[in-house]
């Protein structure tokens, strides 16, 4: 890889640099998607050794939000890797690498969208699906029930909404958190943060303990059409830790 930076071009190629190293705006992203010369340049740099977490900020970011671009990196790195047979440029192995990026998708946190058809499901079930915690109660809608693996943390999470009984045409969503298994003594897996994103409405919470909490009050026309016959906004859920 380090052969396509001929010295003719080392000027140019230094200007790329000091943008890549300077960029901290999303609005620079796409340099590393419509521009080879970037991510070559990010491959070579890898290579020979550069801390491209600390040196490149926003490439590290963006191969940790980006899957394909993620994707092609580590490809261009076998193969350079597979390639070369000099021994004086010092290479990180792949496994490192890897282990990096694994480990800074886990720090992320995760994400969940319930796109428009799941949440219809869940609110105009073709059957009535939903289930009540007592006769003559409001109906309690399950929009999520998953463990998920946040290193070295395993938790378990549900979010259900019921018809508020204090704000007229409000859904109010309670959460479930519970963590079901820590890899590492002493570790401090709380808190967390709970993020709702619906329609309009965003709501931030910190969990700081197991148990159940009530999270947000969404007014049903943030994700329901005027009759409220009809879901019109996806639902985005994510948990990180701060």
């Amino acid at each position: 890889m380090g052969d396509n930076f001929i010295s003719e071009n080392t000027k140019g190629l230094r200007k790329l640099i000091d943008v890549l190293r300077n960029s901290t705006s999303s609005a620079n992203n796409e340099i590393f998607e419509e521009n080879h010369d970037a991510l070559s340049l990010m491959v070579d740099e890898t290579i020979k050794g550069t801390d491209i977490r600390s040196s490149f900020p926003l490439f590290y970011s963006r191969l940790v939000e980006n899957a394909d671009l993620r994707q092609r990196f580590l490809d261009a790195v076998r193969q350079v890797y597979a390639d070369s047979t000099s021994g004086s440029v010092h290479y990180r192995t792949i496994k490192q690498i890897e282990a990096d990026l694994l480990l800074s998708l886990a720090a992320q946190g995760k994400k969940w969208q319930l796109t428009l058809q799941e949440l219809s499901a869940i609110f105009f079930p073709i059957q009535k699906v939903y289930r009540s915690d007592a006769p003559g109660s409001s109906p309690a809608y399950l929009l999520l029930n998953e463990e998920i693996e946040l290193q070295p943390v395993i938790y378990s999470i549900q979010v259900e909404g019921k018809l508020s009984e204090e704000k007229e045409n409000t859904l109010a969503l309670y959460t479930y958190l519970a963590i079901t298994e820590i890899a590492e003594t002493n570790f401090l897996a709380l808190p967390v943060e709970l993020t709702i994103e619906w329609g309009g409405y965003t709501e931030k919470m910190s969990l700081a303990s197991e148990g159940q909490f009530h999270l947000a009050d969404v007014p049903l026309s943030e994700f329901l059409d005027e009759n409220k016959r009809r879901v019109i906004a996806p639902l985005e859920i994510s948990i990180t830790r701060p």
